[in-house]
């Protein structure tokens, strides 16, 4: 079995749970796909994808209470590393051992959608930045729709496009990273927010 670094997985789960929720219309929505060597979550409107060394090499899901459960044990007794083992004789189940506890997790039923394609091929706009410039930008140029109730950002002075974007969106994405790269292609297409093996995508806001 591969090994995967706890410190890893769990600075992943930052970025993902808060996207898995525990009601959505989208049954892929209540789960947190695990694709092989990416953990992937997504609501519909935003999409996040962390590249993870010694993850199984089955695709498979699990709902949000599992993934609170396992986060539980990693705080409690993750150590440095620890394994997640996909059954082959009962393919309903994982089992997570670290080297003081082990867990088993029913994997969810929901069949995940085939996301990389909502990826773009390509980018026309790229731009480097960090935390302290982007909530520079975010500052000035963030409106308030009072009707649909959001706060959006003008990506103008940022991405020299006149894209709305999520304000609360834009902000998780890039609230545990330093450094990071936004790209933009088409008005209507998502735009990426990367760092290392973190990858945000958000639908932009249509005016």
């Amino acid at each position: 079995m591969e090994i995967i670094n706890t410190k890893e997985f769990k600075t992943a789960l930052k970025h993902l749970l808060p996207i898995v929720a525990i009601e959505s219309p989208r049954n892929y929505g209540r789960v947190l796909y695990f694709d092989k060597t990416h953990l992937v979550a997504t609501d519909g409107f935003r999409l996040c994808r962390v590249k993870i060394a010694g993850l199984p090499q089955e695709s498979f899901s699990i709902g949000k209470p599992a993934v609170k459960l396992l986060k539980s044990l990693l705080v409690s007794y993750g150590g440095t590393d620890f394994q997640i083992k996909y059954s082959e004789e009962n393919q309903q189940i994982i089992t997570v051992s670290t080297r003081v506890a082990e867990i088993k997790i029913r994997v969810s039923n929901v069949k995940y959608p085939k996301y990389e394609s909502v990826f773009p091929s390509a980018f026309d706009r790229s731009l480097q930045t960090d935390l302290d410039i982007l909530t520079g930008e975010i500052s000035k140029n963030t409106v308030t729709n009072e009707k649909n109730k959001y706060m959006a950002v003008d990506m103008n002075h940022t991405l020299g496009k006149n894209i709305l974007l999520n304000y609360d969106f834009l902000n998780h994405a890039t609230k545990f990273l330093d450094k990071f790269t936004m790209k933009s292609n088409l008005l209507e297409d998502p735009v990426l927010v990367q760092s290392g093996n973190v990858e945000h995508l958000i639908v932009p806001i249509r005016a």
